[in-house]
């Protein structure tokens, strides 16, 4: 069922099956449209060091992007300039600050013990229950958790800054 010749990929070292160049792993992979590159497709008939990832779009970066449209070095730059945006001229509430905790008790009647025997006595069982208000806000808009639109965020931070061409 398997010729002796080896897997087309980098590194793979598996028999080719019958009429393939390709081990049964790689079977359903396509290889990079580059002459002489031995690398499986990631987009676009290319494989990520020919291309077949986005770059970050920082100005005079050539990483491949991983958050949003930017690379992991720059999105992390990026979250710090969003946040020292958002102490400039406004006062926002730590985090401790907008929890409220409040308790409430719950009595129990009865209580299977490991004799199986119950006991009538009863427990106090304290509950804590945490409000969280509103989510803070930053420029007069409301700050979404999301990562998506965390991303946002930070690109029209990146863009006021002419950090990034897009």
């Amino acid at each position: 069922m398997q010729d002796t010749g080896r897997c087309f990929f980098n590194d793979c070292f598996a028999l080719v099956l019958v009429g393939s160049w390709k081990c049964h792993f790689h079977r359903h992979r396509a290889r990079c449209v580059v002459l002489d590159c031995r690398n499986q497709v990631y987009a676009r008939q290319r494989c990520v060091k020919h291309g077949g990832k986005r770059q970050c779009q920082v100005v005079g970066c050539s990483a491949n992007s991983r958050v949003g449209h930017l690379c992991s070095q720059h999105a992390s730059d990026s979250l710090k300039a969003l946040r020292r945006l958002g102490r400039q001229g406004q006062k926002r509430k730590q985090h401790a600050a907008t929890k409220t905790p409040t308790t409430a008790t719950k009595t129990t009647t009865s209580t299977t013990r490991n004799g199986g025997s119950s006991d009538d006595g009863t427990a106090d069982v304290v509950l804590l229950n945490v409000s969280i208000e509103p989510m803070a806000y930053l420029a007069d808009e409301v700050w979404d958790m999301s990562l998506l639109a965390l991303d946002k965020v930070c690109m029209e931070a990146l863009r006021s800054f002419d950090v990034i061409r897009v």
